[in-house]
């Protein structure tokens, strides 16, 4: 079919926790950080998108890095019909009370 669209929108995720205070994901979605339904640094009102997360818990903080590949999808910066490729690491901190 010629000037159809794909659309992937699978989403999906391994998670494995290798000890009491590690757990590791690898998946294709979004994440969200932030209270309600509306967040300040990252939302879930995107494309999904591959990840890499590790999450460290000890005590009452709560330590998750992110590794994400996104694709810039403005037609101005198309390359060959390709959209190019960002990378982006993401790294919170949080404090809950037990």
């Amino acid at each position: 079919m010629d000037g159809g669209y794909d659309y992937p929108l699978a989403e999906g995720y391994l998670s494995y926790s290798p000890g009491k205070y590690f757990n590791i994901q690898f998946g294709h979605g979004k994440n969200f950080i932030g209270d309600g339904y509306r967040s300040l640094l990252m939302s879930d009102n995107a494309s999904p998108y591959p990840y890499f997360k590790l999450n460290t818990t000890f005590w009452k903080l709560k330590y998750t890095n992110t590794w994400m590949s996104l694709r810039d999808v403005k037609p101005e910066v198309t390359a060959d019909d390709s959209f190019r490729t960002k990378y982006m690491v993401n790294h919170y901190q949080s404090l809950f009370e037990l």
